[in-house]
């Protein structure tokens, strides 16, 4: 039953690089606002979100299990390592952690970063996150999503081509607080995207009049941007910053696994 429980490994080319990227975002205690005023949100629920896909495949390995009876699986891992010893099951070679799939910890580097942000007085630590990904030279990768775990407001609507629709059987979109994305890209030199918001609903006051509504904003959201594009360079910490928001980022290469001493833990879901 082990071998049902080993992290998924993805064959690829090695000399596609592999990084493994870190983010912490946190917002500083005395920042002078930057906040614009929005009545509808930005929507970042289409972008690879390494928390979702990690609790997806959580889910999806403990159904699977759940349908199989103790007797079918001792049967599958003797079939198994009936394979393994014919050399019919042996994986290829290199073989990577899944991309895009988040860590369960911090690398020792973030994680003393993480512990000093959270004794300062000075910073609010909103989120962090933590995942394997390819990127090749002259690309981009996924632009990834990074958000705490604060809705701010729920769509239980789609639209379609015929007109919007109640969801239904999809689970509805969820926005954060903290929500929005980075990216990476290759080129001569390595570059981060950022695109991260933090909003508050806005309320209006029960003592305004209504002549005093087109005046004062009535509802919709405070948004604090953190955008910003440059060259970072792999194995240093980089800050990113802003009246608001602040940004840690760590990204170090990796390098490909045999398939016998993978990190398992690596590969398990940030579930906290």
């Amino acid at each position: 039953m082990t071998l049902l429980m080993l992290p998924v490994m993805l064959a690829a080319d090695v000399a596609t690089p592999h990084y493994r990227v870190e983010v912490i975002v946190f917002t500083h205690a005395e920042g002078r606002s930057d906040a614009r005023d929005m009545q509808q949100l930005d929507d970042f629920s289409a972008l690879t979100d390494p928390l979702a896909r990690a609790r997806k495949t959580t889910e999806s390995s403990a159904d699977e299990l759940s349908r199989q009876t103790e007797l079918d699986a001792v049967l599958e891992l003797i079939d198994t390592l009936d394979g393994l010893e014919e050399g019919n099951l042996m994986p290829e070679l290199p073989v990577w952690p899944e991309p895009y799939l988040a860590l369960e910890r911090l690398s020792p580097k973030m994680e003393r970063a993480l512990a000093r942000l959270n004794d300062s007085s000075g910073h609010d630590v909103l989120s962090w996150r933590a995942w394997h990904q390819p990127l090749e030279r002259g690309s981009a990768g996924e632009r990834v999503r990074i958000h705490d775990d604060e809705p701010v407001a729920v769509d239980w609507l789609k639209l379609t081509p015929v007109g919007i629709q109640p969801v239904s059987d999809l689970e509805p979109t969820f926005h954060y607080r903290l929500d929005g994305g980075v990216r990476l890209r290759q080129r001569q030199f390595m570059h981060l995207e950022s695109n991260l918001q933090w909003r508050i609903e806005q309320v209006a006051s029960p003592w305004m009049s209504p002549l005093e509504f087109h005046d004062e904003p009535t509802g919709g959201f405070r948004v604090h941007r953190l955008s910003q594009s440059r060259t970072i360079r792999p194995g240093r910490l980089e800050y990113f910053d802003s009246n608001w928001l602040g940004m840690l980022v760590l990204i170090e290469p990796i390098d490909p696994l045999d398939g016998s001493d993978a990190d398992h833990e690596d590969v398990n879901a940030e579930m906290d």
